[in-house]
């Protein structure tokens, strides 16, 4: 009689005393236990990708311009803004923003680029004061007698910001403006805002956007 096997009552005894029958019940709970502890993994897996913040790609969302060193300068700018981009490859370019279909309002960015050795641009009490004395240029010709400076800052730029009121435009003419400075890592943007509606979006919409100036 083989030693490895022997037949009771038309059933196997492998050798060890297991029956087949007990073998293939053993294999099969192993593998429905395999099957459970894969889905446990998966779902406990997938609840902790739910716990974690989705990283998102906001690139789309900007608009750049390419500046003098391969850096480029960016702002979340409203979509149905146009533009128009002057200046040399020497230099960094000056940027005009402007309505779609009319004339109701005109934002000029004219960039300057300040990694100069020796010269503390980037101080925030520096942009404050430059802005305060152009400002001051221009209480002969506005409404208001003083300057109200209004600090500009968003997660890379900090700057400043005054409002006058043009005591006599002429027809066609932009009553309103808003002008100040921001400055970034390597460049300053002197921006100028005009408009004809004080209670129109506009001037809102493009502070909003200048606080978003970004390197990369």
């Amino acid at each position: 009689m083989n030693m490895n096997k022997k037949h009771i009552k038309g059933r196997v005894m492998l050798k060890g005393g297991l029956q087949r029958g007990s073998v293939t019940k053993l294999i099969v709970s192993i593998f429905l236990t395999a099957i459970f502890s894969f889905c446990m993994l998966n779902k406990a897996a997938a609840g902790t990708a739910d716990l974690l913040p989705a990283i998102e790609d906001d690139s789309s969302l900007y608009r750049s311009y390419e500046m003098p060193g391969h850096v480029i300068l960016q702002f979340i700018v409203p979509p149905d803004w146009k533009e128009l981009i002057r200046g040399s490859r020497w230099g960094p370019p000056t940027i005009e923003l402007y309505p779609r279909d009319s004339n109701d309002f005109l934002v000029v960015l004219d960039i300057t680029l300040t990694k100069k050795s020796g010269e503390n641009y980037n101080n925030p009490a520096v942009i404050r004061k430059k802005v305060e004395e152009e400002g001051n240029k221009l209480l002969e010709i506005s409404v208001e007698k003083s300057l109200v400076i209004q600090e500009l800052k968003g997660t890379e730029a900090i700057g400043y910001y005054y409002s006058i009121t043009d005591k006599a435009p002429k027809p066609g003419e932009y009553t309103y403006m808003t002008q100040g400075r921001i400055d970034t890592l390597d460049f300053q943007v002197s921006f100028s805002i005009f408009f004809k509606d004080r209670s129109a979006p506009y001037e809102n919409e493009a502070l909003e956007m200048l606080k978003t100036a970004r390197q990369r």
